[in-house]
Parts: structure tokens; C-alpha cells; sequence
């Protein structure tokens, strides 16, 4: 699956075949993913350089926040995986899985920026 984040009938239509019946609420949708690539880009901005951006994959669960890390069970949620290609931000994958997921969580961006940053100043 490669499908440009800006085009909501296709994510939409990924989203929707994921879910299918299972869930009475949708727990995900184009919007969704629009708004984490919005804040993925204006977290990396002032850390690398726009041209450095092309391999980067952040998974991203729209549900993290919602639950405090001190639940014992956190239900499954619609996740996402969005990758960084030369011609833009895709989404690569999207699963359900629950929130306390190896994933790189949108909530833990500033982390991961500051990963980079180091990195990169190690390293360049």
C-alpha cells in the first residue's frame, strides 16, 4: 500500500476495509491522518532540513493520548504507518492493534525530534 496523504477516497477507503464492521464508531478516518502529517512536518521542521525528510516513518495511533499510560487495557485502535518519500508523505500500512504497541506514537514526536537533531549533530 502506497497511498499520498492527501487523498482522502483512498485512505478512507483503507481505513474503512481495516475496520470493516467490526467497530460501531469509526475510529479513524482521512482526517485523521491529514492532521498527524501536519504535526509530524511542523515538529521536524525546525529540527531537519525538509530535504532530509525522505525515509523517515512515523507510526502514529490517534488514540494514544486518550488513554493515560496507567490503563491496564487499552482497546484496540486504528493505527497508521506514514513514510516519507521524495514525492511527499504516504501511508504505507494501516492495522488495529492496541495503543501499547512498539509504535512510535504521535504523542512521543518531540522525543523522536530530538533524536534526530542529536543524530544529526553527531553525525553530520
Amino acid at each position: 500500500m502506497k497511498i499520498n496523504v492527501k487523498n482522502a477516497e483512498k485512505v478512507n477507503a483503507a481505513i474503512n476495509a481495516v475496520e470493516g464492521t467490526r467497530v460501531s464508531v469509526r475510529m479513524a478516518d482521512s482526517l485523521t491522518v491529514l492532521k498527524s502529517y501536519i504535526r509530524i512536518e511542523a515538529r521536524l521542521s525546525g529540527v531537519l532540513a525538509k530535504k532530509d525528510w525522505t525515509g523517515l516513518i512515523f507510526f502514529c495511533d490517534p488514540n494514544a493520548s486518550t488513554f493515560p499510560s496507567s490503563y491496564k487495557y487499552v482497546p484496540e485502535s486504528t493505527q497508521y504507518k506514514i513514510e516519507r518519500f521524495a514525492s511527499g508523505w504516504f501511508v504505507t500500512n494501516i492495522y488495529r492493534g492496541s495503543c501499547g504497541t512498539k509504535a512510535i506514537r504521535e504523542g512521543n514526536l518531540e522525543s523522536k525530534a530530538k533524536e534526530i537533531a542529536e543524530f544529526v549533530c553527531k553525525n553530520f
